[in-house]
């Protein structure tokens, strides 16, 4: 397992790890997490549903496509960017609602 600091951090037997002090470990400092959140939120049964897709790096929610709205939103510069990319592909914007059909 990868400590984030160019270290390789494996388990020994001993419980100690090697090949950096044990307390690097757990940083994670060059380590990015990435989550793609999907939500699908239904009114008076299934008669309509709302779609919302949320995209978080680091627990910075930065870009959010939500079906009320019919845009991708940025929150961030990298958002923003991705916002206006997906936006302006219509084939893309007509795919994304198409997935709840």
């Amino acid at each position: 397992m990868g400590c984030g600091v160019g270290i390789r951090c494996g388990r020994r037997s001993s419980g100690e790890c090697s090949g950096a002090p044990h307390d690097l470990c757990p940083a994670h400092t060059g380590v990015f997490q990435f989550k793609g959140w999907v939500e699908c939120h239904f009114s008076n049964g299934t008669e309509k549903v709302r779609l919302v897709q949320k995209y978080i790096c680091n627990r910075e929610e930065y870009l959010r496509y939500d079906a009320d709205v019919g845009r991708y939103e940025g929150f961030n510069p990298y958002g923003e960017w991705n916002a206006r990319r997906f936006n302006s592909n219509p084939k893309w914007m007509q795919y994304i609602p198409s997935r709840v059909d």
